[in-house]
């Protein structure tokens, strides 16, 4: 599926950097794909919310901080981007999921 959505786009980060997290925030990078832990993501999100962009799981479902006790343990994985680019890819990653 990766490979579906790099042969639609260009400019979309895979890593778990939060330097690219802010990339996508100040509109350098197009979107990026990361994984890690609830509290790796709640600061991001905000920032690149707060810049117009889109935080979400990799299927476009937003992040759940309510019960962050039950979820230690989890792994998440992020998609973020701008709002089209993010829709774009949500519309591919949902057709092939």
């Amino acid at each position: 599926m990766v490979a579906k959505l790099l042969l639609e786009c260009r400019d979309l980060r895979i890593t778990n950097s939060v330097y690219d997290l802010m990339m996508v925030a100040e509109g350098k990078y197009g979107g990026i794909i990361c994984g890690g832990k609830i509290w790796d993501h709640i600061a991001p999100e905000i920032i690149i919310k707060e810049a117009g962009g889109e935080y979400s799981d990799f299927f476009g479902k937003p992040l759940g901080y309510s019960n962050p006790l039950a979820d230690l343990d989890k792994q998440y994985s992020i998609f973020s981007a701008a709002p089209e680019i993010h829709k774009k890819l949500q519309d591919i990653i949902n057709k092939n999921a």
